[in-house]
């Protein structure tokens, strides 16, 4: 069920923000990922919220109406990928007003995330979001808990991008954008394809490429280390009540030890990082959701003796 005002494309991944009513360009400009999560939350409440077990009455009244062939809470869990596209359809037309408005009221710069965050969001992250809108809370969430147990675990040195803790706040990165997006009703499956684009997007340039150099390397490899260590941690859905995810708390301690016990330098001459996954070793780390890839976290630096 589509309302008739709704552009049907809406409910396509790839329908952008620029798309969504000829806005000026594919982001938001001068807004924060801080002001952006704020501004959707007022939109993003109006709809069903599938992090609830069981699933609350109201929510359930609005999806037995939107979607008549369901009938049971079952039938929304074995469903929950579909609902979730559904609104997150609407809420692209919805959000556009405000988000425009709070351009028209900021000036300078482009969309920055908060400063104790992973820097500057970029056109592509932008559309994952914008095709995920019920996310970007959970998106600054899993940004700012990465960056804050890594301040905690970690010296500011070592806290240095192509250094051990930057490897730690990575794989913790990854690891709770999968946890909350399958806390939020996405499959396990759909809720790794979505950290894998967003955070392989992270890896771009202003002007949407790729970038080909070690630390690129570093964190995409312990990117992928990480969705496959969930991966291999997390089973079943919210029906019949068997989602299994690993803990915030288990997560960090699983990858400060890893940081610890399973951390592998790349020497300067030394083979690359991609050369490890032949023969597109580039396309893999960028394009791979999960492998079969271990605990282990690469870093650059300190060189050590020897290298």
């Amino acid at each position: 069920m589509i309302p008739h005002n709704v552009p049907v494309e809406a409910f396509n991944s790839s329908f952008t923000y620029a798309q969504s009513a000829g806005a000026r360009s594919a982001a938001p400009k001068n807004i924060s990922l801080d002001d952006l999560a704020n501004l959707v939350k007022p939109y993003v409440d109006k709809y069903p919220d599938l992090s609830y077990n069981p699933l609350r009455e109201k929510d359930l009244k609005k999806i037995f109406h939107d979607f008549p062939d369901i009938k049971s809470e079952q039938g929304v869990r074995e469903k929950s990928d579909v609902i979730i596209l559904y609104y997150n359809g609407l809420l692209k037309i919805d959000i556009k007003p405000a988000v425009e408005k709070a351009e028209k009221a900021k000036s300078g710069g482009r969309l920055m995330a908060s400063s104790i965050s992973f820097g500057s969001i970029n056109s592509l992250e932008w559309a994952n979001l914008y095709g995920n809108i019920t996310m970007i809370g959970s998106y600054r969430y899993a940004s700012t808990r990465a960056v804050d147990e890594t301040i905690y675990r970690f010296s500011e040195d070592d806290r240095r991008d192509g250094y051990l803790g930057n490897s730690f706040q990575h794989a913790v990165w990854n690891c709770l954008i999968v946890r909350e997006a399958m806390l939020k009703g996405y499959s396990k499956n759909n809720a790794i394809l979505f950290t894998r684009n967003i955070t392989s997007d992270h890896e771009h340039d202003g002007n949407g490429q790729r970038v080909y150099r070690d630390l690129e390397a570093m964190d995409l490899h312990n990117n992928l280390s990480a969705r496959s260590w969930f991966d291999n941690n997390s089973s079943g859905s919210f029906w019949p009540f068997a989602l299994r995810v690993p803990t915030e708390s288990s997560i960090y301690d699983a990858w400060y030890h890893a940081s610890t016990n399973r951390n592998f330098v790349i020497c300067n001459g030394a083979v690359s990082i991609p050369a490890l996954f032949p023969p597109n070793g580039w396309d893999f780390l960028y394009g791979t959701a999960t492998a079969n890839m271990g605990d282990r976290l690469y870093h650059i630096y300190p060189v050590p003796p020897g290298c």
